[in-house]
């Protein structure tokens, strides 16, 4: 398109045909941004445009809080797939007339008196919500995470007084947040819960109906669970950065040395990257000394000890011990693997668009030209400037 635009540029004013083109190019044209993080907010997106690049990075995902140990089991699991998700700027979903039970995660039943917004988010993030042109609005703030039964587990709440925006944090651990509005202290009726809106960042904007499109890409058995790497969902090659082995009884183990506190054993991880922390257990804390349920890679091997109470000093007593604790490990690859996919077509609305994924992206996206002038318009105006 640049070289054509410069040889009509060229072209004699009276050439109406030429004229006419370099109307159309510039009109068509777009600007390539950059943006990383989960979720992606733009307001630049050109209408209807694939995106150039998105990739989803898939680290390793680990349940529960604190150092893994028998008596405190993090599970490690993997992905059998990727789903990315684009909104426009509104987040917020169309809402029930229902009452939102904070306690299960549940809707309670039919209520007019009473409205539910749900809203997928991030966590330790700042959203703004906002009721339009409805005026001020008394809600309560729902913040949820869901368990492994994706279940919507209740985290906090908080109550917003008679306002018309209100911009607040998401905790650490909250993924979704639900709006609840209405009931005596501020009756709400089905013409403006179409108002609700939550948005990304501290400014609330004009009020956008929520838009969706969803796109899943599942990994095929060939590829098994995928513990971490990345997925180019454009050219559809998906990058396995990470191994997964559970210690059964096919796991060959050797005594690695006795302690005081502890006797040591240790396995040979195949195709792992050498390093001393490069991986993760389900059960064994990361630890150089000699206290039983503790382990450390060795820096120049791939070999990965753990440490056993010392009466598990017999091959029989570790496997023994080994079967009634299932014991995993997910660790670095040395030399990552891919798998050639389906590429996927994920296109930006006009203006406004929000994109969220089960990891972290690096997003290359197709800004439009008219957008991108419009806001360094605006950002000169704002510091004095005249355009």
């Amino acid at each position: 398109m640049t070289k054509e635009l410069k040889s009509l540029m060229g072209a004699p004013l009276c050439d109406a045909t030429a004229r006419e083109r370099v109307y159309d190019l510039f009109n068509t044209a777009y600007v390539v941004q950059s943006e990383t993080g989960n979720p992606i907010a733009i307001d630049d997106g050109a209408d209807s445009v694939p995106v150039k690049e998105l990739i989803v990075n898939l680290e390793p995902k680990q349940s529960g809080s604190g150092d893994p140990s028998p008596s405190n089991v993090r599970p490690i699991t993997g992905y059998d797939g990727v789903t990315v998700k684009r909104t426009g700027k509104n987040l917020a979903q169309s809402p029930l007339a229902t009452v939102y039970s904070a306690q299960n995660g549940n809707y309670s039943g039919e209520n007019p008196s009473y409205t539910s917004s749900k809203a997928e988010v991030s966590p330790n993030t700042e959203y703004t919500l906002s009721f339009g042109s409805v005026g001020n609005i008394t809600a309560i703030i729902y913040y949820e995470e869901l368990n492994s039964n994706t279940d919507f587990v209740y985290v906090g709440s908080a109550q917003i007084g008679s306002k018309n925006q209100h911009t607040f944090t998401t905790p650490s651990n909250c993924h979704f947040v639900i709006v609840e509005t209405g009931g005596s202290t501020s009756p709400i009726t089905p013409q403006t819960v179409g108002f609700i809106q939550i948005e990304k960042g501290s400014t609330a904007t004009d009020y956008e109906p929520y838009t969706e499109q969803e796109y899943s890409i599942n990994f095929p058995s060939s590829a098994g669970t995928v513990y971490g790497g990345s997925l180019n969902v454009t050219t559809g090659v998906l990058t396995v950065d990470r191994g997964f082995i559970t210690l059964d009884e096919n796991v060959p183990i050797n005594l690695n040395g006795r302690y005081t506190e502890s006797i040591e054993w240790a396995f040979t991880a195949t195709g792992k990257a050498y390093g001393t922390n490069n991986y993760m257990s389900n059960i064994f804390r990361f630890e150089s000394g000699n206290a039983p349920y503790t382990t450390w890679g060795r820096p120049s091997s791939r070999i990965i000890a753990f440490k056993l109470p010392l009466e598990a000093d017999t091959t029989e007593l570790a496997r023994a011990w080994l079967a009634e604790n299932v014991t995993t490990f997910c660790y670095k690859l040395e030399t990552p693997t891919t798998v050639q996919l389906t590429p996927i077509e994920v296109t930006t609305l006009l203006g406004s668009n929000t994109i969220q994924s089960d990891g972290s992206m690096d997003l290359k996206y197709r800004a439009d030209i008219s957008k991108v002038i419009e806001k360094l318009t605006n950002a000169i105006v704002s510091l004095g400037g005249n355009v």
